[in-house]
């Protein structure tokens, strides 16, 4: 599975002029160095093979509606973190909407099945109740196939089934990457979104923020900054200032037609950073799987952003990388970061 998510594809694997991030894949994968390896004519014929199954398959693009199979757009898969070639996965739809469909997440391997996968059949493989992303219409591709309703329904249902899987189990690791992917896909297929007339996100986000009292500062450039340099009211749970090592966290749904924003606070340690500056690092946090972060530390001069935000591939712990802040002004209660779930 790791090879179909993230090794790339042989127009770029045997690419002559391979670029950095190839270099350091083919470094780390030893499937990809035993291909590279291979010589001209064992290249060729596997690729001759690939070639016929191509032609042999004979996809279509109907007008999407629940219960079809659907590959997705070439324009979504790319090199991304960790030098691995994020390629695109086959996707289930379950509802459609006007520009955008519900779609679950499909994987070929049934031996990889647990909780809240739905075993479409040898055609289709599972279908991921517990793992579904977005997307607007434009990132469809081609639709290879269509199930039975009963099917669509038992995956709707998977989705708020128990998922929960032991930290150290391979069946961890394997949702964990697969979440990854999701996650990634939708990110990228956000930039195929027809473009609408009207309010922009940043003008959503600071129209909410005044509706619930908050105070919101002119001259944000972002949604994000309009999020972390707003001032909630009292009334709103985890107003209060950070205490001790607990940090203010404003967990945001900004991804569908009506805004959700809470509160939250998140236990961090300040750890020093070898290259200089702090790291603040978090325990599994509670936030939900956070697909974006943002972050600012406040200083006498203004405020920093990190160098680095990374989260951990289930999107449940996260360490912000502050490289230009002294030690001796590190302080959790300056902090205010913003989680996209």
């Amino acid at each position: 599975m790791y090879q179909l998510r993230f090794c790339p594809p042989d127009r770029i694997l045997f690419a002559p002029d391979g670029n950095e991030d190839l270099r350091r894949h083919v470094e780390t994968c030893g499937v990809c160095r035993e291909r590279r390896a291979m010589d001209r004519e064992t290249r060729d014929a596997w690729g001759a093979v690939a070639e016929g199954l191509a032609r042999a398959a004979s996809p279509s693009r109907p007008d999407a509606a629940p219960g079809q199979v659907w590959s997705l757009s070439p324009r979504l898969e790319g090199w991304g973190a960790r030098s691995r070639h994020y390629n695109a996965p086959m996707v289930l739809i379950l509802r459609r909407g006007k520009d955008a469909v519900e779609a679950a997440q499909l994987c070929p391997d049934a031996g990889l099945a647990g909780p809240a996968d739905v075993d479409l059949g040898p055609d289709y493989g599972l279908a991921q109740g517990w793992n579904r992303l977005s997307l607007p219409v434009a990132a469809l591709d081609a639709c290879w196939g269509s199930v039975p309703a009963s099917l669509v329904d038992a995956t709707l249902r998977a989705a708020v089934a128990d998922d929960d899987a032991p930290e150290d189990s391979p069946l961890y690791f394997f949702r964990s990457l697969e979440r990854a992917v999701a996650a990634e896909m939708g990110a990228r297929a956000a930039d195929l979104a027809p473009v609408e007339a009207g309010p922009s996100l940043l003008e959503r986000v600071v129209a909410y923020l005044r509706g619930v009292g908050a105070v919101v500062a002119d001259g944000a450039r972002n949604a994000e900054e309009a999020l972390a340099s707003a001032i909630f009211p009292p009334e709103w749970a985890a107003a209060r200032a950070a205490e001790g090592d607990l940090a203010v966290v404003v967990v945001a749904r900004l991804d569908q037609p009506d805004i959700e924003i809470e509160l939250k606070t998140v236990a961090l340690r300040v750890l020093p950073n070898p290259q200089g500056g702090v790291v603040f690092a978090s325990a599994r946090h509670g936030l939900g799987a956070v697909r974006r972060l943002s972050a600012w530390h406040a200083t006498p001069s203004g405020g920093l952003e990190p160098g680095k935000s990374d989260l951990s591939p289930d999107g449940e712990r996260f360490m912000l990388v502050f490289t230009e802040l002294p030690p001796d002004e590190a302080r959790i209660d300056r902090l205010r970061i913003v989680a996209e779930v």
